[in-house]
């Protein structure tokens, strides 16, 4: 499980290596790894000490229903439009639409048999 420190570790930490304390002394005093110091010094140095909390993803998810009224009243548009729209990626979208049994079944007429028939048909 992820844990977020706050800003008040984070500044503590900060102070002290700024004052020239050891980047080990700091790891061991504070309690955290070698690589969330190097972090959170990276970070400091771009103006932004505080946490990084993923987003919630769970506000983003939309009913079965209405993605699939609005397919069927939007059925022209692509994934990235359909995406926009609801605010999720592409890639979302075409997984939610496969879970639903939304496919685009396309006819290609460049298969081998229709193109021999073709040729066939045009030379004579």
């Amino acid at each position: 499980m992820v844990r977020y420190y706050g800003i008040a570790l984070r500044s503590q930490v900060m102070k002290f290596v700024r004052k020239g304390g050891d980047y080990a002394e700091a790891v061991r005093v504070f309690g955290i790894s070698r690589s969330t110091l190097y972090r959170w010094i990276r970070r400091a140095g771009e103006g932004r000490l505080e946490p990084i909390i993923p987003q919630d993803y769970a506000s983003k998810r939309i009913s079965n229903e209405a993605l699939a009224q609005y397919v069927k009243t939007h059925h022209d548009q692509t994934l990235a439009e359909m995406g926009r729209h609801f605010g999720m990626r592409p890639y979302a979208i075409l997984y939610r639409l496969k879970k639903l049994r939304f496919v685009n079944k396309k006819k290609h007429f460049c298969t081998r048999s229709g193109t021999k028939r073709i040729a066939l048909d045009s030379g004579s």
